[in-house]
């Protein structure tokens, strides 16, 4: 049973086109879904003169959300494969992040959160270069300067900028010099914009990504909606989500001293934007890609270094449940 799982899961490459046509297909449905985003979603300076592009064909719209999912979770699994997060060969963090990135309907359409999403990868990218690296503060200029391309996207990613800064304790490479240039790296971008703005005169365009974040109603902490079927996913994902942190801090020892840096700035990133979407009325589809991304690896380096049966028995019991929940909410709800 365990060698199967390995040949044909857990190492093999069939899992890569198997989640790709599966996760297609979930895109497909949610075309005709009740839950299928009519909604236009705010963006920052560069968004906007593209949107009404995009959005005036759902077809191009749809494609190219697909194609965004593919090349992030491409892109997870060459960090993954550069920085040797998980000590075996697999693709499973590919795997599951298209399906993770294609489990709801508000991902259907191309919106600026995956262009933010690219971005941030970059600077997540950095951060994982830095590890005790004597010339970590280029490191910390190219996230902030990365960080700030992708708030000309969706200006809620710069949010995050403080959480890369603690990924910096973690990689052992935090120096006050680091801080200085990730907020150089910003201020390398955001000249340009300003400058801009000034020359044509529209000042208040430059205010305006940032008003919203003073008009956060924090009065109402608590943003989540939805039915019995919602909560009960939420639950599922939730306890998943503990097995598998509680097992990988248990069995951490196992991992070299740089890799148990890296698994734990993604279970910080895990446990923080899942904060942010459940409790606090920011950028729902940003918090819950940054989630779903950060529980990919997180989940993939769990399945991958596999031994046990339980283990086993656990990935299809989580995977029929998800298709299971996934199915409800393309075509019932």
């Amino acid at each position: 049973m365990l060698k199967s799982y390995k040949k044909y899961i857990s190492e093999g490459r069939l899992v890569v086109t198997w989640a790709t046509i599966l996760a297609f297909v979930m895109r497909f449905a949610s075309c005709f879904s009740s839950r299928f985003p009519t909604v236009k979603y705010d963006g920052g300076y560069l968004w906007n003169p593209i949107e009404p592009i995009i959005t005036s064909s759902g077809l191009l719209s749809f494609v190219l959300s697909f194609a965004c999912a593919f090349g992030i979770s491409f892109f997870l699994l060459h960090i993954n494969t550069k920085h040797a997060l998980i000590r075996t060969r697999t693709s499973l963090p590919f795997a599951f992040s298209i399906l993770l990135l294609s489990s709801d309907s508000a991902f259907a359409l191309f919106t600026p959160q995956y262009l933010a999403i690219f971005f941030f990868l970059l600077t997540l990218d950095k951060l994982l270069d830095a590890y005790q690296n004597p010339i970590s503060a280029r490191h910390s200029l190219y996230m902030g300067f990365y960080l700030a391309l992708g708030s000309l996207f969706t200006p809620d990613v710069l949010m995050f900028l403080p959480l890369f800064w603690v990924g910096l304790l973690l990689m052992r490479s935090f120096r006050f010099k680091a801080i200085l240039s990730s907020l150089l790296g910003i201020g390398l971008v955001y000249w340009i914009v300003i400058f801009y703005f000034v020359y044509t005169n529209n000042i208040d365009a430059f205010y305006a990504p940032f008003v919203k974040w003073t008009e956060i109603d924090f009065s109402n902490l608590i943003s989540l909606y939805g039915n019995l079927f919602y909560y009960m996913y939420l639950g599922f994902a939730i306890i998943t989500s503990t097995i598998i942190l509680a097992y990988n801090y248990m069995n951490n020892f196992k991992d070299k001293i740089r890799i148990r840096a890296c698994i734990s700035f993604f279970n910080i990133l895990l446990i923080t934007s899942g904060i942010l979407y459940l409790f606090l009325p920011i950028n729902q589809v940003l918090t819950k890609m940054i989630f779903l991304l950060s529980l990919s690896m997180i989940a993939a380096h769990f399945f991958a270094l596999t031994q046990k049966r339980w283990q086993i028995y656990f990935f299809y019991t989580v995977v029929i449940i998800f298709l299971i929940f996934c199915g409800f909410f393309h075509f019932v709800y």
